[in-house]
């Protein structure tokens, strides 16, 4: 089968894999108390992810980080509360994209670290007998801890069409963060924020008739 000259462009996080911040928030507060004060990532440590999200900074600087908040919780700790941001894949998801890989060129553009990754790929091994997921359903992945770049700076996006020969309206990206959409919409990329919470596989439709595709 021919494949349409069109590429789609998938977010990974409240895209393709559900995201619990609200359980997340809580167990640092639970970990760190007053010094976690909101549901939100406190001002260093959000710098910390940054960095950790364009591998500039290992695992163990970015554990040791969360440890100068309060009297150093074994790292274990840090690791499960920083795991607990993360949901499942459904298996209708996995189909879908195999799907679309038939007809589409496929891709993943992630703001994503070292951890989570690891976590992620045995979650896919254990749950569902996956051990090739970039491979399987994408043509190419784009990991921001890999590339030194994130969303929602221009440059990982430029990076993206270089690597995929795509440009402009032949590319659907589908993220659930409007700045990276809105960096996406100035490439001239047909570019939908996907609101978290509702279900990929019965949007995605729609997403590729306003695209076109």
């Amino acid at each position: 089968m021919t494949r349409a000259r069109k590429l789609i462009v998938f977010d990974f996080g409240n895209v393709l894999i559900d995201l619990h911040y609200q359980s997340h928030f809580e167990a640092f507060r639970a970990l760190f108390g007053k010094q976690w004060p909101a549901p939100e990532y406190p001002f260093l440590i959000s710098e910390t992810i940054k960095k950790y999200e364009t591998g500039q900074i290992s695992d163990e600087a970015f554990i040791w980080q969360f440890q100068q908040l309060s009297d150093a919780p074994p790292p274990r700790e840090i690791v499960n509360a920083w795991l607990v941001l993360l949901g499942d894949i459904h298996a209708e998801r996995l189909v879908m994209l195999q799907y679309l890989k038939a007809h589409y060129q496929v891709a993943m553009l992630s703001n994503i670290n070292a951890l989570h990754l690891h976590h992620i790929r045995r979650y896919l091994q254990q749950e569902h007998d996956v051990s090739d997921f970039e491979e399987r359903f994408f043509d190419k992945v784009f990991y921001s801890h890999e590339l030194g770049l994130r969303k929602p700076e221009e440059e990982i996006y430029m990076y993206l069409e270089e690597a995929m020969g795509f440009k402009g309206k032949d590319i659907l990206f589908i993220d659930d963060r409007w700045d990276n959409v809105e960096t996406a919409q100035r490439r001239s990329w047909h570019a939908i924020r996907h609101k978290p919470g509702t279900e990929i596989t019965e949007n995605i439709n729609a997403y590729l008739r306003q695209a076109e595709f």
